[in-house]
């Protein structure tokens, strides 16, 4: 399990981090979301649970936001715990259009 909490938040505003150039703020980089997604994918998790919203546009750009599309397009089985159920369905980032138009653009897709 992967979690943000209070000690992750601390930890990435901490002098440790900034010595480190892991310093970040919330909300972390959807690029960073998507490396941790990327690398659970890679390590054969069979599921990965997102329970953080995204649906705002990233403060970091609108690449931020293309970077996390791409991840969730790649895993065989996301899920979004709102509804309890593992699914490649969802209204995140605009919902299921959104997520087809990067499979289709090259962004991956096992399914």
């Amino acid at each position: 399990m992967v979690g943000v909490d209070s000690p992750t938040l601390r930890y990435f505003a901490s002098a440790t981090a900034v010595k480190d150039k892991y310093a970040a703020d919330w909300p972390f980089p959807r690029r960073d979301h998507a490396r941790v997604i990327d690398n659970l994918d890679k390590a054969g998790a069979k599921h990965i649970a997102i329970d953080i919203q995204f649906s705002q546009p990233s403060p970091y750009g609108t690449a931020d936001d293309y970077a996390l599309a791409a991840a969730l397009a790649e895993p065989s089985t996301w899920c979004s715990p709102r509804d309890g159920r593992c699914a490649r369905s969802d209204r995140l980032l605009g919902g299921n259009a959104n997520l087809e138009a990067v499979r289709r653009c090259g962004g991956g897709g096992r399914h």
